[in-house]
């Protein structure tokens, strides 16, 4: 049975200290396993973890069964960084990566992140994605990375401020320390609205946030409620900043050692995964609000306009390169053809 090194590496540390377990393995003599990881906890409800589940179902039966997918939720791999870092080098097969954390290894990625482009529609931003503007981002990130196979973006609901005291103002942000990925564009967005952004990995953040090391975070309310931050945060500001747009990221050499039908399910596995991520978001945000607000957490609205008035300079230095300029357009032109 062939296994990749990452499957190794991780069934080893599986067995030497207990501390790794894929989610579930069907699959009774698989050709080929691949691991799969992400930071998301294994809450069916949250898109992502479904994303998951139905891209491990598809490769499966689309296979037969000879190409097996290990789930590791939970960041039981590591971080988004850390298991970047590990798909580049191939001791990882397969991950849901955050955009901010991959732009270490190439800022075109940082298109992704800048603040308010879809005005917290996301409607918007899958049609966006959905179109060639999309795929040729996804294209200009692999070449910039020059070892790695992006398949497909995945959708949540719209990110806001989530806090340990109410933020209902701009005033309210000035000095507050923020939990943020460890991105500069997204350390320079805050810092542009007077927060303090502190960057930290996100299997951290519940501890952070429990103990005090920071005042809130900014997530969406899946998340939210998936990692049951409302235990340690009672307050939500709906400020739609942007929109976590997880990637599916495959390692090179991993993708490069399947053949061509192999691939090609693989391809519509991220797609359909994909699409159930959007479907799912789309339809659980008045949900899984109403869940958290039956569970103490006040929701808060701010002045959206004048923080977007704040990222002129942000968008002067993150949308450069001719691939951003060509999506930040394409996002204008959707979104002015949607009015």
């Amino acid at each position: 049975m062939t296994k990749t090194f990452s499957t190794r590496v991780a069934l080893a540390t599986c067995l030497t200290i207990g501390t790794l377990s894929p989610a579930w393995a069907d699959c009774d003599a698989p050709e080929t396993t691949l691991s799969l990881g992400l930071v998301q906890a294994p809450d069916r409800g949250h898109p992502s973890y479904a994303a998951a589940e139905i891209f491990k179902t598809t490769v499966e039966q689309g296979t037969g069964c000879k190409v097996q997918i290990d789930l590791f939720p939970s960041g039981q791999l590591g971080g988004d960084r850390e298991m970047f870092e590990a798909l580049t080098i191939g001791t990882q097969d397969i991950g849901f990566i955050s955009p901010p954390p991959m732009s270490a290894f190439t800022t075109t990625v940082d298109v992704l992140s800048l603040p308010w482009l879809f005005s917290g529609d996301l409607d918007l931003m899958y049609q966006v994605l959905t179109s060639q503007a999309g795929a040729d981002l996804l294209d200009a990130i692999d070449s910039d990375v020059g070892t790695i196979q992006s398949l497909s973006y995945l959708y949540s609901p719209f990110r806001n401020f989530v806090t340990s005291k109410p933020v209902q103002s701009v005033d309210d942000l000035q000095g507050l320390k923020l939990r943020t990925m460890q991105s500069n564009l997204n350390i320079e967005t805050f810092s542009a609205v007077g927060a303090n952004p502190t960057p930290i990995p996100f299997p951290e953040v519940y501890g952070a946030m429990q103990t005090g090391v920071v005042d809130g975070f900014e997530t969406d309310v899946v998340g939210m409620y998936s990692g049951k931050f409302q235990e340690v945060a009672k307050n939500v500001t709906v400020s739609g900043h942007f929109n976590n747009v997880p990637i599916v990221v495959m390692n090179l050499m991993s993708w490069d050692a399947l053949d061509a039908e192999t691939q090609d399910v693989l391809q519509k596995a991220a797609d359909e995964a994909g699409k159930l991520s959007y479907e799912r978001s789309v339809a659980l945000i008045d949900d899984y609000t109403q869940r958290l607000k039956d569970e103490g957490v006040e929701f808060y609205e701010i002045d959206t306009a004048a923080l977007a008035a704040e990222m002129d300079p942000i968008y002067e230095k993150y949308a450069t390169s001719d691939s951003a300029k060509a999506f930040v357009e394409a996002a204008r032109t959707a979104a002015e053809a949607s009015e």
